[in-house]
């Protein structure tokens, strides 16, 4: 009977324990989600993108917009709301640079259908899918620069 009483005892405390520890995890999870705001304005940029909205896409960015390589010492260009339909191919082209394989923004907006939460700063003001990052803004939130393979922002 006693020692029916002791693991009833370790039980109860492993319970605890491990239950303590899924609340730790989800408020963690929590603190790094993704404002819902965040994941609307997602969906909607996502579908102009499918749909190859452009009016929609440049009334979701902010201008100038910024077009960078992924080097570190590359050149910005500056781009206006007229000359964004220009670039924005090469936008879709870029590599997110996700996977050993190059692949394409357009292939990863495809499949990302919410923003994971790796994919937002802590602070909630900005994300980051593959080349593209948004950050919220006094507008809401917008598309504010896409990095591109090296040579194209020195043309």
């Amino acid at each position: 009977m006693k020692q029916q009483a002791v693991s009833v005892v370790l039980i109860r405390r492993f319970v605890f324990i491990v239950l303590l520890g899924l609340q730790s995890l989800s408020a963690m999870a929590s603190v790094n989600a993704c404002p819902e705001a965040a994941q609307e304005y997602w969906k909607a940029f996502r579908i102009s993108v499918l749909r190859g909205n452009l009016t929609a896409i440049i009334n979701a960015t902010r201008f100038p917009f910024v077009i960078s390589g992924t080097l570190d010492e590359s050149k910005k260009k500056h781009i206006d709301r007229k000359e964004f339909g220009r670039f924005f191919p090469a936008l879709l082209k870029a590599d997110p640079g996700l996977s050993p394989t190059p692949t394409t923004m357009k292939s990863l907006v495809k499949t990302t259908t919410r923003l994971p939460p790796l994919f937002c700063n802590s602070y909630g003001n900005q994300f980051r899918v593959g080349a593209w990052v948004f950050e919220l803004t006094s507008e809401g939130w917008r598309f504010v620069e896409g990095f591109v393979d090296e040579g194209f922002v020195d043309d």
